[in-house]
C-alpha cells in the first residue's frame, strides 16, 4: 500500500527540517534511475528503481515541478532527520536507524546524505531540476557529443576573452592619449584680470504644497483638504521556498515579500506666502595689466533695507594669461594663483609645456624659454 497518496489534500503543517518553518507542505523530492532511464521515481516511496531494482542515490534526487509534485499526506510520516549514508554499500538510511538495512553494517558516524540547494520560485512553483537521462538520451540522438559540448563551450571562452582584449585595448589607448606628453612651445597673446560680487535680493513669493512640506517662515497659510497619495508596504506571497529535507521529502514554505502599494489619505495642502533670498547677476570689472583692479560697487545704486534689498555673497578675483601655439594657432588659457605670478608674464614671452594628445596642458610643465 502506497503511504503517501498524492490525491489527498495535502497537510497544512508538518515537522520542519532544520531551518526551516514548522507550517511548510511536505512533499516527496523526485529522482532519476540512472540505469535503466526511469524518471520522476519518488523520494520516499521509491528506495529502490521499481523496474530495475537499482538502490535510490540521495544525489539523484531533485525538487519537483508543480504539476510533478506529491504531498505526504499520511499521519504516521514522521522527520527524524535527513537519511544516513551506509560507509560500507552507500545505501541511504533513516536517520532513526542504527544498522543499514542493505547490508547490516553499523551506521554510527556515518554521514547525513547531499542535500540540494533551497529554490525560491514564483506562485507557479518550482521547476523540477535534474540530471535529465531523458535529455542526455535525445542530445546522443541529436550527436550533440562531449566534445561538441566543449566546443561550445570555448568558442564562449573565446568570446569572453575577446571583450576583454577589447576593455584592454580601450583603456590602453585612453591612457595613451591622456598620459602620452609632448612638449609645445607656446606664446603669451594675453593678460587679463576679472573681478565680480555675487549678490542676493529679497523677494517675496507664494507657493503651494502639503502641510508636511510648508517651508519655515512662510505665512498667509491658508489650507484645505485633499485626497493625497502615499506608498504603504505590505507582505504579500511572492512564491515558494523548496527545501531538501534529506530523506526523501522536501518541504514547501511560502516565500514572503514587501509589495508597494499606493493608498490615499485625507490631508491639508496649503497655499503661503514667503520672503527668499534669490540671486542676482554678478556684477564684475575686467582689464589688462595697466588696469588698475578694482572691485565693482553696488551699493548705491541697489536698495538697502526692506523687501527688495540687497546682501553681499561672494566677491572673487581671477587672473588669465592666454597662450597660443605658433605651429597650429591653438589657444589655451592659464590661470596663475595669484598677482604676482600673473604680472611676470608678458605679451609676447615664449613658453614651453607638455600637452598630452587630447589637448590638455600639464601647467605645472610650464617654463619660460630665454631668448
Amino acid at each position: 500500500m502506497n503511504l503517501f497518496d498524492p490525491q489527498r489534500t495535502p497537510p497544512s503543517k508538518q515537522q520542519g527540517a532544520a531551518g526551516v518553518p514548522g507550517n511548510g507542505e511536505v512533499f516527496q523530492m523526485l529522482w532519476d534511475c540512472r540505469f535503466c532511464g526511469t524518471t520522476k521515481l519518488l523520494g520516499l516511496d521509491h528506495r529502490h528503481c521499481p523496474n530495475c531494482g537499482a538502490p535510490q542515490n540521495p544525489e539523484w534526487r531533485y525538487f519537483p515541478s508543480e504539476a510533478d509534485i506529491k504531498f505526504v499526506s499520511d499521519p504516521h510520516y514522521e522527520y527524524t532527520g535527513a537519511d544516513k549514508v551506509c560507509p560500507f554499500c552507500q545505501q541511504p538510511n533513516s536517520a532513526a536507524s542504527k544498522f543499514c538495512k542493505q547490508c547490516g553494517g553499523d551506521l554510527t558516524g556515518a554521514k547525513d546524505a547531499a542535500v540540494k540547494d533551497r529554490e525560491v520560485t514564483g506562485l507557479d512553483g518550482a521547476k523540477g531540476l535534474r540530471d535529465d537521462v531523458v535529455k542526455k538520451q535525445f542530445e546522443r540522438d541529436l550527436g550533440l557529443t562531449d566534445q561538441q559540448k566543449q566546443d561550445q563551450s570555448k568558442s564562449m571562452t573565446r568570446l569572453f576573452i575577446a571583450i576583454g582584449v577589447i576593455v584592454l585595448a580601450f583603456v590602453g589607448i585612453f591612457g595613451y592619449l591622456f598620459f602620452s606628453k609632448t612638449s609645445n612651445s607656446l606664446a603669451v597673446t594675453e593678460q587679463t584680470w576679472v573681478t565680480g560680487i555675487q549678490l542676493e535680493q529679497l523677494n517675496t513669493s507664494t507657493g503651494s504644497d502639503w502641510r508636511d512640506s510648508v517651508p519655515g517662515g512662510a505665512y498667509n497659510v491658508s489650507c484645505q483638504q485633499r485626497d493625497r497619495s502615499y506608498t504603504d508596504y505590505v507582505q504579500e506571497q511572492c512564491g515558494y521556498e523548496y527545501v531538501d529535507r534529506g530523506d526523501g521529502s522536501g518541504q514547501r514554505v511560502p516565500k514572503m515579500c514587501q509589495k508597494a502599494v499606493q493608498k490615499t489619505r485625507s490631508d491639508s495642502y496649503c497655499s503661503y506666502t514667503i520672503d527668499r533670498w534669490l540671486p542676482l547677476p554678478d556684477i564684475t570689472n575686467t582689464g589688462g595689466l595697466n588696469d588698475p583692479i578694482a572691485t565693482p560697487e553696488y551699493s548705491a545704486s541697489l536698495v538697502t533695507t526692506g523687501i527688495g534689498r540687497v546682501r553681499l555673497v561672494n566677491t572673487y578675483l581671477q587672473f588669465t594669461i592666454r597662450f597660443q601655439n605658433p605651429a597650429d594657432g591653438a589657444q589655451y588659457e592659464y590661470n596663475p594663483d595669484n598677482e604676482d605670478s600673473w604680472r611676470g608674464f608678458k605679451v609676447g614671452q615664449h613658453y614651453t609645456v607638455d600637452i598630452n594628445r587630447l589637448g590638455i596642458p600639464s601647467w605645472e610643465t610650464l617654463k619660460r624659454v630665454q631668448e
